[in-house]
């Protein structure tokens, strides 16, 4: 059990997709955070995580009390049900502990404050992430904000590495199971088959959706039509941005150009999902005012989770 008088970083399942991602991405902005590792899973062996080259045991969550003396719970996946219900009382009972949440859907939606590339707000203890593939869209309303956007609507491309490392695997299969003339087997970790194949997000998950990225831009409608994409990497939208002002196109142009973000794609170069993984962040763009149709491309983005254990009163020291 962790001494209440050396507050730790605790992650869950760092072993998980994001999990690595994110071990990777502290290592080299925080490397002096006292951490602790537990898995959520069925098992009651010990994991082995890496982290920044070496390696680090990850013991089962059992007794939750094993959480007594964290400053910041970082959830990477979603537990099994009966582990999330334990995991939310605890944190309910133990208010002085932020939650930052990674997980696909979120622990707990309600009772959670998204937050988009900016510091939490001092009232947040639940903290939980935009989702990565509303990453790119919410980068072009940010920089389009000098024109009043004032309606967006998106289509957006969510890859199976969404669903974790069993999305990858189980999407790799599909492809083998269909290029040898065979049937995928059903689903276990994908919404559906999505070898070579698009199909449309549940109508929870797109409201949802809409829900996180109207709270991250108040005053802007938002009208998304997301797809799950038999891709393995990388989150594409193709948005359509209706302003309150009509700006000349040069003057969109330049204005994107300048975004500290945003890399503005050249001439005949298209935006790929593949080619944004890590965080390379590109923009395609066709202006016609008043709207402004664009296709940015995003990859996940961690500085949020950095913010947030920032805000928390964490001393790296």
């Amino acid at each position: 059990m962790a001494s209440p008088r050396r507050p730790v970083l605790t992650v869950l399942d760092p072993t998980s997709l994001v999990g690595r991602e994110l071990l990777e991405h502290l290592a080299g902005c925080a490397p002096a955070l006292r951490r602790s590792f537990f898995h959520t899973g069925s098992s009651d062996e010990h994991l082995i995580a890496e982290v920044a080259g070496e390696a680090s045991l990850v013991a089962p969550l059992g007794d939750l009390g094993e959480l007594e003396g964290s400053r910041v719970v970082v959830a990477t996946r979603q537990p099994p049900v009966p582990v999330t219900a334990r995991l939310l009382d605890w944190l309910r009972a133990n208010p002085a502990v932020t939650l930052v949440d990674l997980t696909d859907g979120g622990l707990a939606p309600d009772e959670s404050i998204v937050v988009f590339d900016a510091p939490p707000p001092p009232e947040a203890r639940w903290v939980r992430l935009l989702d990565p593939s509303l990453v790119g869209a919410a980068f072009f309303l940010r920089a389009v904000a000098p024109f009043g956007p004032e309606e967006l609507h998106a289509t957006t491309i969510r890859p199976a590495s969404a669903y974790g490392e069993g999305g990858v695997e189980e999407l790799a299969g599909q492809g083998v199971a269909r290029l040898s003339g065979r049937q995928p087997s059903r689903p276990a970790v994908l919404p559906s088959v999505l070898a070579f194949d698009l199909a449309p997000t549940r109508d929870a998950s797109r409201t949802d959706l809409e829900q996180q990225l109207a709270g991250a831009f108040p005053g802007v409608a938002v009208r998304l039509r997301p797809l799950e994409a038999g891709v393995f990497y990388g989150h594409l939208a193709t948005v359509g941005v209706r302003l309150r002002e009509v700006p000349h196109p040069d003057r969109v142009r330049a204005l994107l150009r300048e975004d500290a973000v945003l890399r503005l794609a050249r001439r005949n170069e298209a935006p790929r999902p593949s080619e944004a993984v890590g965080s390379c962040r590109h923009c395609d763009l066709t202006a016609r005012p008043p709207a402004l149709p664009g296709c940015p491309v995003a990859g996940a983005r961690l500085a949020e989770v950095h913010r947030a254990i920032r805000r928390s009163g964490w001393q790296y020291e």
